[in-house]
């Protein structure tokens, strides 16, 4: 069972604008990571680590590290759904 809970967050005008960026740029690397799944038919997070982990780094050096990998482990649950066969 899962459970969804909301909460407000009480930031700065600076602090709002820094999510705001994250969040674009998650986005971004999100879409890159699943658009490489999707045309070459991968979904394993381990091949789709090594082929797009450094070029990914290097385009968005400011993400951490832990924070491009969780996204990479979304994006190829998402990948999993699809039939890419």
């Amino acid at each position: 069972m899962e459970k969804t809970i909301k909460l407000k967050l009480d930031l700065l005008e600076k602090d709002k604008e820094t999510l705001r960026q994250t969040m674009t740029m998650s986005n971004k690397v999100f879409n890159e990571i699943a658009t490489y799944g999707f045309e070459h038919h991968i979904c394993s997070k381990v091949s789709v680590h090594k082929a797009t982990y450094y070029s990914i780094r290097s385009k968005y050096p400011e993400i951490p590290s832990s924070i491009l990998q969780g996204i990479r482990d979304v994006a190829c649950e998402t990948l999993k759904g699809l039939d890419l066969k």
